[in-house]
């Protein structure tokens, strides 16, 4: 009798516990999902705005436009960006390139 009263009493126990404990998680992983989900949201706006790059910043490959002439620097390979070979400016952005999968809306 003894080992049975105390064996329902850890289940009933240990049910509580794990019915709290289940919550806890639940709780703290649905937070977890708003955090991951508000900053996929800003690395998505991000994405699609443009950005600065200026003379003696590192760029990859792609392609530059300079913001006073509109003259191309094409990079196949990682290199400091260097002055406007027209003008000599030192601002650029970087040319878009036309994505069919992205609308005018900048969503996919």
């Amino acid at each position: 009798y003894y080992l049975s009263a105390a064996d329902y009493e850890v289940k009933d126990w240990l049910g509580f516990e794990s019915s709290l404990i289940k919550s806890e998680v639940t709780e703290s992983l649905l937070e977890l999902v708003d955090k991951a989900g508000a900053e996929l949201k800003r690395m998505k706006d991000h994405i699609h705005k443009p950005y600065d790059y200026h003379t003696g910043e590192v760029m990859g490959f792609g392609t530059l436009v300079c913001d006073a002439c509109g003259e191309k620097l094409h990079f196949h390979k990682a290199g400091k960006i260097p002055p406007c070979p027209s003008c000599h400016a030192t601002s650029f952005h970087r040319k878009q390139l036309d994505n069919p999968l992205i609308n005018k809306s900048g969503r996919s």
